[in-house]
Protein backbone atom coordinates (compact mmCIF):
# COMPACT_ATOMS: atom_id res chain seq x y z
CA UNK A 1 0.00 0.00 0.00
CA UNK A 2 1.11 3.50 -0.89
CA UNK A 3 -0.31 6.86 0.44
CA UNK A 4 0.16 9.89 -2.44
CA UNK A 5 -0.50 13.94 -1.10
CA UNK A 6 -3.46 15.16 -3.20
CA UNK A 7 -3.56 18.67 -2.80
CA UNK A 8 -1.85 18.78 0.31
CA UNK A 9 -4.08 15.84 1.94
CA UNK A 10 -2.75 12.16 2.15
CA UNK A 11 -5.02 9.55 0.06
CA UNK A 12 -4.22 5.85 0.50
CA UNK A 13 -3.45 4.70 -3.00
CA UNK A 14 -4.00 1.36 -2.92
CA UNK A 15 -1.43 -1.69 -3.38
CA UNK A 16 0.69 -0.50 -6.66
CA UNK A 17 1.30 -3.72 -9.50
CA UNK A 18 3.01 -2.14 -12.20
CA UNK A 19 2.47 1.16 -11.61
CA UNK A 20 -1.48 0.82 -11.95
CA UNK A 21 -3.40 1.72 -9.37
CA UNK A 22 -5.92 -0.88 -8.04
CA UNK A 23 -9.47 -0.22 -5.78
CA UNK A 24 -10.77 -2.06 -3.60
CA UNK A 25 -13.41 -2.25 -2.64
CA UNK A 26 -16.07 -1.64 -5.16
CA UNK A 27 -19.36 -1.77 -3.88
CA UNK A 28 -20.39 -4.62 -5.55
CA UNK A 29 -24.40 -3.69 -5.17
CA UNK A 30 -24.01 -0.19 -6.60
CA UNK A 31 -22.20 -2.29 -9.80
CA UNK A 32 -24.92 -4.47 -10.23
CA UNK A 33 -27.61 -1.90 -9.56
CA UNK A 34 -26.24 0.62 -12.11
CA UNK A 35 -26.32 -2.77 -14.45
CA UNK A 36 -29.63 -4.08 -13.97
CA UNK A 37 -30.80 -0.03 -14.45
CA UNK A 38 -29.58 0.00 -17.91
CA UNK A 39 -31.29 -3.47 -18.12
CA UNK A 40 -27.74 -5.48 -19.21
CA UNK A 41 -25.99 -8.52 -18.33
CA UNK A 42 -23.06 -9.31 -16.91
CA UNK A 43 -21.98 -10.17 -20.13
CA UNK A 44 -23.18 -7.20 -22.10
CA UNK A 45 -21.08 -4.53 -20.03
CA UNK A 46 -18.28 -7.11 -20.24
CA UNK A 47 -18.90 -6.90 -23.95
CA UNK A 48 -19.20 -3.07 -24.16
CA UNK A 49 -15.70 -2.65 -22.09
CA UNK A 50 -13.54 -5.44 -23.58
CA UNK A 51 -13.35 -7.95 -20.79
CA UNK A 52 -15.07 -11.62 -20.73
CA UNK A 53 -17.80 -11.86 -18.40
CA UNK A 54 -16.16 -13.66 -15.81
CA UNK A 55 -13.52 -11.27 -15.28
CA UNK A 56 -16.47 -8.60 -14.74
CA UNK A 57 -18.53 -10.79 -12.39
CA UNK A 58 -14.98 -11.36 -10.44
CA UNK A 59 -15.22 -7.05 -10.07
CA UNK A 60 -18.93 -6.87 -9.50
CA UNK A 61 -18.93 -9.51 -6.79
CA UNK A 62 -14.93 -8.23 -5.24
CA UNK A 63 -13.08 -11.09 -5.94
CA UNK A 64 -11.33 -9.70 -8.22
CA UNK A 65 -9.67 -6.02 -7.87
CA UNK A 66 -10.05 -3.69 -10.58
CA UNK A 67 -7.66 -1.89 -12.32
CA UNK A 68 -8.16 2.45 -11.77
CA UNK A 69 -8.31 2.65 -15.97
CA UNK A 70 -11.27 0.25 -15.86
CA UNK A 71 -13.35 1.41 -12.94
CA UNK A 72 -13.00 5.08 -14.96
CA UNK A 73 -14.15 3.04 -17.93
CA UNK A 74 -17.09 1.28 -16.14
CA UNK A 75 -18.63 4.80 -14.77
CA UNK A 76 -18.19 5.88 -18.53
CA UNK A 77 -20.11 3.24 -19.72
CA UNK A 78 -22.99 2.82 -17.03
CA UNK A 79 -23.02 7.55 -17.11
CA UNK A 80 -22.27 7.45 -13.93
CA UNK A 81 -19.04 8.82 -11.85
CA UNK A 82 -16.50 6.64 -10.17
CA UNK A 83 -17.14 8.35 -6.96
CA UNK A 84 -20.91 6.92 -7.25
CA UNK A 85 -19.34 3.23 -7.92
CA UNK A 86 -16.84 3.84 -5.08
CA UNK A 87 -19.71 5.05 -2.86
CA UNK A 88 -17.79 8.57 -1.98
CA UNK A 89 -21.54 10.16 -3.15
CA UNK A 90 -25.05 9.65 -3.18
CA UNK A 91 -25.15 11.69 -6.72
CA UNK A 92 -25.53 8.83 -9.24
CA UNK A 93 -25.08 11.40 -12.48
CA UNK A 94 -21.53 11.92 -13.93
CA UNK A 95 -19.43 14.84 -13.18
CA UNK A 96 -19.48 17.72 -15.87
CA UNK A 97 -17.00 16.72 -18.55
CA UNK A 98 -13.66 18.95 -18.38
CA UNK A 99 -13.51 21.87 -21.11
CA UNK A 100 -10.54 20.98 -23.36
CA UNK A 101 -8.83 24.25 -23.02
CA UNK A 102 -8.09 23.68 -18.97
CA UNK A 103 -6.07 20.33 -19.55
Amino acid sequence: MGDVIVRGRVCSAGPRVNDEVFMRPITSDILKELRKDKKLTQKDIGTLIGISQSTYCDYENGVRDMPLNMLCCLADTLGTSTDYILGRTAEMRPYPKRNEALN
